[in-house]
């Protein structure tokens, strides 16, 4: 990063400062360099402000801590550079809501984003990244083990559950011609899909003109299949099926009834006087989820060997999936109610137990018989869940400081990370005597 600089008298520097605040929403980017000068120079030096940048900001503008870590931090992601008063190309027309959001998303998704995009469309993306980096690697290796199926590639797989969690559109689609069906997919340029195929993870479907690109929010690697591999994984898809009816067609792909709508309500003439109306035209969503995109936690080999021997149809084998529980508390990063912006001045990664080695919610413990990653897999004891919370923090650890430079947030999370252990080091020096005996 190149050395910030300044030449003008603090009263020229202030006054510039008010100035970028009132000015239109893209000198977001401007502000921050200034509150970086602010941080990083002597400019307040001979000043009541001197040392004191956050101080300043708050008393001369009324900005708080929170408002001036996202100001720095904006610059730091979307600047040229990322330390000059310049927005990067890419990134102009978004406006602050859109880039206070994108702030908490990998940068390998922002950049499949545009302008066009909306507020709304961005903050569904947000929380199904969110969702998606809430299931621990244990739990997605469970889901791993506990999947049936045989993966065809990205492209197949990620058609073939959007079509089944959106069977109107297969029904649409269905015998058409590659243009019409290509028009269909992609009502308004730039769609995006997400769906989540179990075993896989969660996936962002982007459809252009140009092109396709698949992005898997877990690992955050990218495919870019083209249209005509498109209609070849369609046409694979289609051949499961014998009936040339689309909602027969669907039926014998997916094995279970076409979902039929639910009648309309009769809704009782009433008269009310003729009145002029503006009518607007829905800006369509550029964002399309599918009904299951939000998932459960995935139940591990043992759970669903536990259930057969009770006689009971393992979930896995229904091609639905539960909700995941939201498990992130309160005031954790992520999305502020008033001004549609990312809150980065709270923290992020609190435990996922209190620490006492209680089963989270939708968990057992080791009393109940215990659950296993696979058949060979030990039942679950105290430590597991506090092994998984170490295995948690630690992601939220390594993303706070390398990701979000949110080095209060690490600390915190670091201080968690200490007492988690330290439990566990009390436990299992409580157990010594116990393993001294069976030694001698």
């Amino acid at each position: 990063m190149n050395d910030i600089v300044w030449t003008k008298s603090y009263e020229d520097y202030k006054a510039e400062v008010g100035s970028e605040l009132s000015r239109a929403s893209e000198s977001f980017v401007r502000i921050g360099y200034l509150l970086k000068v602010a941080r990083e120079t002597e400019i307040l030096s001979g000043t009541e402000y001197e040392g004191n940048y956050l101080r300043f900001a708050e008393k001369e503008f009324g900005l708080e801590k929170t408002q001036v870590s996202r100001f720095i931090r904006i610059n730091d992601r979307f600047s040229v550079n990322g330390n000059s008063p310049e927005l990067k190309d890419e990134y102009k027309g978004f406006g602050t809501r859109k880039l206070g959001i994108m702030l908490t998303l990998p940068e390998e998704i922002t950049e499949e984003l545009t302008p066009e995009y909306t507020v709304e469309d961005i903050e569904t993306i947000q929380q199904e990244v969110k969702e998606e980096e809430q299931i621990t690697p244990l739990e997605f290796l469970a889901e791993q083990n506990t999947s049936d199926f045989i993966e065809d590639g990205w492209m197949f797989e990620t058609l073939k559950k959007i079509l089944e969690e959106q069977p109107e559109l297969f029904a649409r689609t269905f015998g058409k011609d590659e243009e019409e069906r290509k028009k269909m997919f992609c009502p308004v340029e730039d769609t995006m899909y997400i769906c989540r195929v179990p075993g896989l993870g969660k996936f962002m479907v982007k459809l252009k003109e140009s092109g396709i690109t698949i992005t898997e929010a877990r690992s955050l690697t990218k495919e870019h299949p083209t249209w005509q591999q498109f209609e070849e994984a369609f046409a694979a898809l289609s051949q499961r099926a014998n009936s040339q009816e689309p909602e027969k067609a669907w039926e014998e792909i997916y094995g279970r009834e076409y979902p039929k709508e639910e009648p309309k309500k009769e809704v009782k003439e009433q008269k009310i006087p003729e009145k002029p109306q503006k009518t607007e035209k829905k800006k369509e969503s550029k964002v399309k989820v599918t009904k299951n995109a939000k998932k459960d936690k995935p139940k591990t080999a043992a759970a669903v060997k536990h259930e057969e021997a009770d006689g009971r149809v393992p979930e896995s084998e229904t091609a639905e999936e539960r909700p995941v529980d939201d498990i992130q508390p309160e005031g954790s990063r992520g999305t502020d109610s008033t001004s549609g912006e990312a809150d980065l001045g709270g923290t992020e990664g609190e435990p996922l137990s209190s620490g006492t080695g209680e089963a989270l919610p939708g968990e057992s413990t080791g009393a109940s018989g215990g659950e296993g990653i696979v058949d060979s897999a030990p039942e679950r004891n105290k430590y597991s869940a506090r092994l998984e919370n170490l295995i948690y923090q630690s992601k939220m650890l390594e993303k706070e400081i390398s990701e979000y430079k949110d080095y209060q947030g690490a600390t915190k999370t670091a201080k968690n990370i200490e007492q988690c252990i330290h439990a566990i080091i009390a436990d299992l020096e409580q157990e010594e005597p116990g393993w001294k005996e069976v030694k001698e």
